[in-house]
């Protein structure tokens, strides 16, 4: 049964308004690998239950962020299908196996955030004007490498004031604990600093299919800007927030905007820079994770998965 602990962890991340999407997945990968690491379930079928239903209810505590979505996907998948070849094998053994999965996922995204943040900090020039909006831990990590190879340069940040937090203010907070020149302005006047910009980077919450953005308000209004002005918008993030799903699919909430792909300039990924059209190819890879997941919390077998919602040990009602 899934404890108290563990649901108190679930429901942070649910309410995580600060955070950003990389760092969201993280989070929830290390809420699976704690519970492989504590649960109380003596057989891998056991523990495969309860496994399956903590990742259930982290999908359903950011069901529109993509790489929380893709990389619970596929560290599920990845469990689930460990006894293939396996057989006889002990709980305990397979257990072990099932957490170092969960290992090397957390490596592969650190790895990856490196990867994207050099990307990045090749796009950034000496004496470079950068404007941005929303907050995006992965931006920081690329303003911060660029930072490190010694590059001048000054950073422009929206407000991006949404749901009554200032996100733009995070991003600020952070970059100036770098060291990096960084400039706050409010979201009515973007034409007017976007003129003293030389470019535009923005994080991701999801890239769709489509080659579309999903991200923080304003950044639709920064991207029609900056078409405006013929300044080139990159979106940089790691493919993991690659979504499977279609736009018809999903739905955008509240603080959040879209940005079509003809808005987008390019991509900047761990795999390099891409062009918006090449995404669907790239998010395919995913799809095998993420199909699974479906079919196995549909309808037709979440009894064999076991509703443990109000049964959990310790929990509070």
């Amino acid at each position: 049964m899934v404890s108290r602990e563990v649901i108190e962890r679930i429901e942070s991340i649910r309410l995580d308004e600060r955070s950003g999407a990389r760092e969201l997945s993280k989070k929830a990968l290390l809420v699976l690998k704690f519970t492989l690491k504590t649960t109380e379930e003596e057989t891998f079928q056991g523990i495969l239950r309860e496994f399956n239903e903590v990742g259930r209810l982290l999908l359903q505590a950011r069901p529109n962020m993509a790489p929380v979505r893709n990389l619970v996907a596929k560290a599920i998948y990845e469990v689930n299908t460990l006894r293939k070849g396996r057989k006889g094998w002990d709980s305990l053994i397979l257990k072990e196996l099932a957490i170092s999965r969960i290992d090397k996922l957390i490596k592969s995204s650190e790895l990856s955030l490196r990867k994207v943040s050099i990307h990045g900090a090749s796009l950034v020039m000496d004496f470079d004007v950068i404007a941005t909006c929303s907050y995006s831990s992965t931006l920081c990590e690329v303003f911060k490498v660029a930072k490190k190879e010694g590059k001048r340069f000054r950073v422009l940040v929206s407000e991006s004031r949404s749901r009554g937090k200032a996100y733009g203010l995070f991003m600020a907070e952070k970059l100036d604990s770098y060291g990096i020149q960084v400039e706050v302005f409010p979201d009515y006047a973007i034409d007017e600093h976007l003129r003293e910009a030389k470019k535009v980077f923005v994080g991701a919450d999801s890239i769709l299919p489509d080659g579309s953005l999903i991200n923080g308000t304003p950044t639709y209004q920064l991207a029609q800007t900056s078409r405006g002005l013929n300044l080139p918008f990159f979106s940089i993030c790691e493919t993991s927030k690659f979504e499977v799903r279609h736009r018809g699919e999903l739905g955008i909430g509240e603080g959040f905007d879209l940005v079509p792909s003809d808005l987008i300039t390019a991509i900047v990924t761990e795999i390099g820079v891409i062009e918006p059209s090449k995404v669907p190819l790239i998010a395919k890879q995913m799809e095998e994770y993420v199909r699974f997941v479906e079919t196995l919390f549909s309808p037709k077998n979440l009894g064999a998965i076991g509703d443990l919602e109000g049964k959990s040990k310790g929990r509070a009602e």
